[in-house]
């Protein structure tokens, strides 16, 4: 680490600790004052480090949740408005927003792997995705889910879901929760999370972002809404399409593997060939190994990956 590292680090570690348990007018000062005395790509390290602490705590948790006092609060985002990084939209790097269930790994919806299983190749197309954002090299290598599980007052259901994914190899995950309301019906869902990204957009302006979900939850309708409210920061909305089926909203790319996801950001220019040839080996070392629910289901995902193999300009081997 250099100096500022060094800093940052230590401004970090004192939020953090400011952050547990009850925090009091005095300290929420303290951890503004730490805040306004960073700036430029000094307040985006310190943003990210603060979203990717230790258990749940997270920048959103911090200024939503851990800080009472709103003019505290408006003090810190507009310091951050004013204060982040000012970067052309042709140079800013891209983040991942994903959907959890049916999207990360077989959950509520999905016939065709037993629940649990995380997706094929998924682990290795965020590593390039993260690597790779409008061909430029990034150390934002990080993942921010978008869910739709109701957040609890200990944060005991963001940690579980942190530490489960790290230990599938997806680490550095940022968790946006929802709310027992937000459950009552797939409309609902897609609001409530569009309000949490609405919330969290507003802290990273020198970022865009790349939303991936399913269409088994209202994410293709979550989809739509993003790119008509946020058109200059939601660069593509990839659906996970769990039936086949088609899908033809506007602006919104469907996919049934991540070889096929990466390929379309390939045509968008977020990747490279290379990448796009790490993951499709990725998916065929992963599916290999994949728990289905039936032969005739992994039939079924052997095509949907020999067909997204195709458009690759060297035809992988077929998995055995």
């Amino acid at each position: 680490m250099n100096l500022l590292s060094d800093i940052v680090q230590t401004r970090a570690d004192r939020i953090d600790a400011l952050q547990r348990g009850f925090t009091s007018a005095a300290e929420e000062r303290e951890v503004a004052n730490l805040i306004l005395q960073t700036r430029d790509e000094a307040l985006t390290e310190l943003k990210l480090r603060l979203d990717h602490g230790p258990g749940h705590h997270d920048l959103l948790e911090l200024l939503y949740h851990d800080i009472d006092d709103v003019g505290v609060r408006e003090e810190i985002i507009e310091h951050i408005r004013i204060h982040s990084p000012a970067i052309p939209s042709e140079r800013r790097r891209v983040r991942m927003i994903s959907d959890i269930d049916d999207t990360l790994y077989a959950s509520l919806n999905d016939p065709t792997y037993v629940r649990g299983t995380l997706y094929p190749g998924i682990t290795t197309f965020h590593e390039e995705v993260g690597k790779l954002a409008f061909s430029r090299r990034s150390d934002i290598v990080d993942l921010i889910l978008l869910t739709a599980r109701p957040r609890d007052v200990l944060g005991l259901i963001e940690s579980y879901t942190k530490r489960n994914l790290s230990q599938r190899g997806l680490s550095s995950t940022v968790v946006l929760s929802g709310s027992l309301a937000a459950l009552r019906s797939h409309h609902a869902m897609a609001v409530r999370k569009l309000q949490n990204f609405e919330l969290y957009q507003a802290l990273y302006p020198e970022f865009d972002f790349i939303f991936v979900g399913d269409s088994g939850q209202g994410d293709a309708s979550l989809g739509k809404m993003l790119l008509e409210k946020f058109p200059d920061r939601v660069r593509e909305v990839l659906i996970h399409n769990l039936d086949g089926g088609n899908m033809t909203n506007k602006g919104i790319f469907a996919f049934q593997t991540y070889l096929g996801a990466i390929l379309i950001l390939k045509e968008q220019g977020l990747a490279d060939k290379q990448a796009c040839l790490r993951v499709a080996e990725a998916v065929k070392r992963d599916l290999a190994k994949a728990n289905f629910r039936n032969p005739r289901q992994k039939e079924r995902a052997l095509a949907a990956y020999l067909l997204d193999a195709e458009n690759l300009v060297k035809p992988l081997e077929v998995v055995a």
